[in-house]
């Protein structure tokens, strides 16, 4: 079996206001604390392109829906393209703070970017047209997301895959990786409102 090489983010928050924290320091050091989550995720393309991995994989809150920042959705999607470009995979799982329902939905990515939707989607990962991984993943459609997710996931034996260009069914070989993708906590935090809710 052909080695799966991937890396795995959470939590960008792409162009999130630091409040609380920005108004006391100096305009220059603000100025870089609010460029610091761009700053994060150009060197995160730029490890992967380095790096060469078979996938990207982002598991949720990549940028604050409620913020509406365009020019964070912009950065993602440009970053998810120099990757494609560069041959590899990129998977995102939407999260609380990103959920489907924002406009993050719209935007229209390149090839080679899935974006999961509210149910669990498997793809295959394939390298000279054999199945080297398989990725599967589910976004949470609102922000308020009352399903339990993670009980949604279980192994494949086939799954939908490129083969020669073309999709088609394809069988995953025994002993293939499987990532689940999903924005969640393990456990929960004791003494927060949302406490395991995810």
């Amino acid at each position: 079996m052909p080695a799966f090489r991937f890396v795995h983010a959470a939590d960008l928050h792409l162009d999130a206001a630091f409040a609380g924290v920005s108004r006391d320091l100096s305009p220059r050091l603000a100025d870089r604390l609010h460029r610091a989550t761009f700053t994060a995720w150009e060197r995160l393309v730029d490890l992967c392109l380095a790096e060469r991995p078979d996938a990207l994989l982002i598991a949720g809150d990549v940028h604050n829906h409620e913020d509406g920042s365009l020019r964070a959705q912009v950065a993602l999607r440009d970053g998810c393209a120099r990757l494609t470009d560069a041959g590899m995979r990129v998977f995102i799982a939407h999260g609380n703070h990103d959920p489907l329902t924002s406009r993050v939905h719209s935007l229209h990515w390149p090839d080679g970017v899935t974006v999961f939707g509210p149910q669990v989607e498997s793809h295959a990962l394939t390298r000279d047209g054999r199945v080297v991984a398989v990725v599967h993943g589910i976004s949470h459609e609102t922000d308020r997301e009352g399903r339990n997710l993670a009980k949604r996931f279980s192994r494949a034996a086939t799954v939908q895959g490129m083969v020669h260009g073309m999709v088609q069914d394809v069988d995953v070989p025994p002993g293939a990786p499987q990532v689940g993708v999903l924005h969640c906590n393990v456990g929960g935090t004791p003494g927060t409102r949302d406490a395991g809710r995810y």
